[in-house]
C-alpha cells in the first residue's frame, strides 16, 4: 500500500514538472550591443593613429591592473541633503552661468555625451573675439549620425573659481536655447564630477578641497521649453550643407533671431600672464 501511495506521488510531481517545463518560456539571449560615436576632435586622426588610440585604452584597462602611484584627490560625492532647494522628481539638464575670458555668460549647458565644447558665434562676436577665430571647417557628429558644419575654432580661458584653465570651443553659427556646451574635454580637465539629479558639478582644487558650480533648474526647464516649441526647428547640431561653410567664415554680423543666445557681460580688468597662477591648469 505504501509504495503504491509513494508511486502517485512520484508520478504528480512528475507531471507537474512536465507542465512547467512545457508552459516556461524560452530564455532569451542576452547580446552585446557596441555604440561608437564620431569625435569630432579627432577627424585629423588618421585610421592607423585611431587604432594605435583604441589599442592603447584597451591594453591599460585589461593588463594593467596594479593601482598607480598617484596622489589622491578628495573624494568627491553627493548626498540626499544635496536635493534640498531643487523641485523633485526632474528631468532637468546641467545649465549653468561661467566665466569665459572676460564674460559671464548663462546658458552654457554641461553635457558629459558632448565630445566637444561649443560656442556660438553670437557669443564670439559680444564678446569681440571673432578674429581670433580660426575659420577651419570641421564637422560635428550627433547621435543620430547628423551633422553641423563648424565656422571654426578658438581657444578660450574658463574660469571656475579658483581654478582656470584653457579649451578649445568648436564655433557654430546654429539656432538654440543654448549659448553653448561644455563637454568632455573641460569636464576631463578639472576632474570635474558632475550630478543632473543633484543640479551640481563638484571639481577638486588645488591645495585641497572642493569647488561647486550650481545649475540653474528654471534656467534648465526654460530652454527646454524653447527648444520644444512648436513651429521651430531648434535644434543645436542640424544637418547644414557644406557649400554654407563659405558663406559663414565669411560672416562678421548677423542680426539676432528669435531662439538665440542670451549674453551677459561682466566688466573685468584682464590681469597680466606670467607664468601659471596658483589655480591654473596647465
Amino acid at each position: 500500500m505504501a509504495t503504491a501511495r509513494n508511486f502517485v506521488t512520484k508520478k504528480a510531481i512528475q507531471q507537474i514538472k512536465d507542465r512547467d517545463a512545457a508552459t516556461k518560456e524560452p530564455s532569451q539571449k542576452v547580446i552585446r550591443i557596441n555604440t561608437i560615436l564620431a569625435d569630432s576632435q579627432e577627424s585629423g586622426l588618421t585610421t592607423k593613429e585611431r587604432k594605435r588610440k583604441i589599442a592603447r585604452a584597451t591594453y591599460i584597462s585589461q593588463v594593467l591592473t596594479s593601482d598607480p602611484v598617484i596622489e589622491d584627490s578628495p573624494v568627491i560625492g553627493f548626498q540626499k541633503k544635496d536635493l534640498i532647494g531643487l523641485d523633485q522628481p526632474h528631468n532637468d539638464a546641467l545649465v549653468i552661468c561661467i566665466q569665459i575670458e572676460q564674460a559671464v555668460i548663462e546658458r552654457v549647458h554641461v553635457d558629459e555625451g558632448s565630445a566637444a565644447n561649443i560656442l556660438q558665434l553670437s557669443v564670439i562676436q559680444q564678446m569681440g573675439l571673432e578674429p581670433k577665430i580660426n575659420k577651419l571647417a570641421r564637422s560635428l557628429t550627433g547621435f543620430n549620425g547628423a551633422t553641423s558644419i563648424t565656422v571654426g575654432t578658438i581657444d578660450l580661458d574658463i574660469h571656475s573659481p579658483p581654478v582656470a584653465c584653457s579649451q578649445t570651443f568648436m564655433v557654430i553659427d546654429e539656432v538654440s536655447p543654448y549659448n553653448g556646451i561644455l563637454g568632455q574635454p573641460w569636464i576631463r580637465k578639472i576632474e570635474a564630477v558632475t550630478s543632473a539629479l543633484h543640479q551640481k558639478i563638484r571639481y577638486p582644487i588645488p591645495g585641497g578641497g572642493t569647488g561647486q558650480i550650481n545649475s540653474d533648474q528654471a534656467m534648465a526647464r526654460r530652454c527646454t521649453a524653447q527648444g520644444l516649441k512648436k513651429g521651430k526647428q531648434l535644434h543645436f547640431t542640424p544637418v547644414m550643407q557644406a557649400t554654407d561653410v563659405a558663406r559663414h567664415s565669411q560672416q562678421t554680423s548677423k542680426p539676432e533671431r528669435e531662439g538665440s543666445c542670451y549674453l551677459k557681460i561682466a566688466i573685468k580688468e584682464p590681469k597680466s600672464r606670467r607664468g601659471n597662477p596658483p589655480g591654473r591648469l596647465p
